[in-house]
This record gives structure tokens, C-alpha cells and sequence, in this order.
């Protein structure tokens, strides 16, 4: 660690009555249950659209009046669906940085 953050660390550590070597401790044992959490949030999201896309697909649309409903309702899916996937792409790299490499997610959390 570069003195920057050691001195960062003693602020944190001050400011919450406690030690760096504790606070840094709890950051690293933090890293692996906060990046579990988002791995298994972003695989409920992706079963979530997976349902979805399921019963959008079952759908009978040969009763409705126009052709316009069946667009917008998948257009809005699509929509949803390309939303969610960039989010988990993009969240998806720190979470597996907090799984195999923890000092580097503690870092990361204390630059935020």
C-alpha cells in the first residue's frame, strides 16, 4: 500500500474508533461475502428475465386487436433484457475481483 492509502485507512480508522489493522481486516473478510451477494443478485436477475422471456414467448397474440401490443411488450423485454445484461457485465468483473483477489475489492471500496 502506498502512504495515500495508509493514511486513508488511519482517517477511516479514526473517525470509526477503531484500528487500521482491524479495518483493513473487515474489509478483507467483507470482499467475499459482498462479491457471493452480487454473484447470486445478478443470477436471480438473469433467471428473472429467463422466466420472463418464457411466458412472453407462450403468449397467444393471434387474439388481441392490432399487432402493436406484441411490439411494444417485446420491445419493452428487449429493453429490460439489454439493461440487465450490460448491468451484470459491468458489476460482474468487481465481483470477481472481490472473490480471488480481496485486497484489491478493500482498495477499491476505500477509493470510493
Amino acid at each position: 500500500m502506498n502512504e495515500q492509502t495508509d493514511k486513508l485507512i488511519r482517517e477511516l480508522a479514526d473517525k470509526l474508533g477503531t484500528t487500521a489493522d482491524h479495518l483493513w481486516e473487515v474489509l478483507i473478510h467483507q470482499a467475499p461475502i459482498s462479491a457471493t451477494i452480487g454473484i447470486l443478485g445478478d443470477g436471480l436477475i438473469l433467471y428473472a428475465l429467463y422466466v420472463g422471456w418464457k411466458r412472453l414467448l407462450r403468449i397467444d397474440f393471434e387474439h388481441w386487436d392490432s399487432d402493436m401490443g406484441k411490439g411494444v411488450m417485446f420491445g419493452l423485454m428487449f429493453c429490460v433484457t439489454a439493461v440487465a445484461l450490460i448491468g451484470a457485465l459491468v458489476a460482474l468483473p468487481v465481483e470477481i475481483s472481490g472473490l480471488l483477489n480481496p485486497e484489491y475489492w478493500a482498495l477499491k471500496q476505500l477509493w470510493k
